[in-house]
């Protein structure tokens, strides 16, 4: 008996770890997961707009396709590296796509060796409106200068 309690405590510890990997699924678990020790107002609010922003009402499933060139032609915007995240301000400047991913490539020099690297990042950005994406990336050698661009992009 001893052992099978101390398995579904296993169990259970795994679960919990394995639900925080991947953040929360919805509105409410974003809020919970979230206000954790928060003992301010302020804080609260802001925390509630963050989640109702990443979880919005009603929000309807999308069926996605990858962006046409001319669409993805039509993703500007500047970024660089901040700390152990690259940081980019994306305008979508198409009037009828939302877009829902998109895949940049990051080109530094590692180890003394000119390299690319890709990161996804799911996004909602609405037509002609603009957003903040931070990805977590290897930074470059020290002094490294970085360039990137969008590789792909999905959307509806």
């Amino acid at each position: 008996m001893k052992r099978y309690a101390g398995a579904l405590v296993l169990l259970g510890a795994f679960s919990s770890a394995y639900a925080g990997i991947f953040g929360p699924s919805n509105f409410d678990d974003c809020v919970l997961e979230s206000m954790k020790g928060v003992t301010s107002d302020m804080a609260a609010q802001a925390i509630y707009r963050s989640c109702r922003k990443k979880f919005p009402e009603n929000q309807v499933k999308q069926n996605t396709r990858a962006l046409t060139a001319n669409e993805l032609a039509n993703l500007t915007g500047r970024g660089g590296p901040s700390g152990n995240y690259f940081s980019v301000d994306l305008l979508n400047s198409n009037s009828g796509v939302t877009v829902s991913q998109v895949t940049l490539m990051v080109f530094t020099r590692i180890g003394g060796k000119e390299t690319p690297n890709y990161y996804d990042s799911d996004v909602t950005i609405g037509p002609n409106k603009t957003s903040n994406i931070f990805v977590k990336f290897l930074p470059g050698d020290v002094g490294a200068k970085y360039s990137w661009n969008i590789v792909s992009a999905k959307g509806y």
